[in-house]
């Protein structure tokens, strides 16, 4: 994406749409880190769950087993998130670069998926510039 976002920046035919595609892969590249560390920790609770297998009798093992299920379960969360917005983030850097066909807006406005259908919003103008996604934030 690196080498995607310099090549548009540098070449003239490109022009404005550079800047705001730039943003947006810059945005999803955030958004990756964040999913990436995310399913970090949740190998790492995986890990302890293996190794704590044999302890699951003893209450303080049992608790910290516990713990580990909902912190994997929260990093599992913010990891579908962030993948989330860094897919938004893609999504309106490309129609900043290549506006959607009419075909595509009208096949994206009949679907049924409460996810596509915010992403066919967002497609139904093709001028839209890309802007880095609203992000809510989350406790850590």
């Amino acid at each position: 994406m690196g080498d995607e976002a310099l090549f548009r920046t540098v070449n003239e035919e490109a022009g404005a749409r550079a800047a705001p595609a730039a943003s947006g892969f810059s945005a999803a590249v955030r958004y990756a880190g964040e999913a990436t560390a995310a399913l970090g920790e949740v190998a790492q609770q995986l890990t302890f769950l293996e190794q704590t297998e044999h302890l699951h009798d003893r209450p303080d093992a049992r608790d910290a087993r516990e713990a580990a299920g909902r912190v994997i379960e929260d990093r599992l969360e913010t990891a579908g998130t962030a993948l989330w917005e860094a897919a938004d983030s893609l999504h309106a850097a490309s129609t900043t670069v290549s506006p959607p066909s009419s075909r595509l807006r009208a096949a994206l406005t009949r679907t049924t998926n409460p996810a596509h259908k915010a992403m066919s919003a967002a497609s139904a103008a093709p001028t839209a510039q890309a802007a880095p996604a609203v992000r809510n934030p989350r406790g850590r």
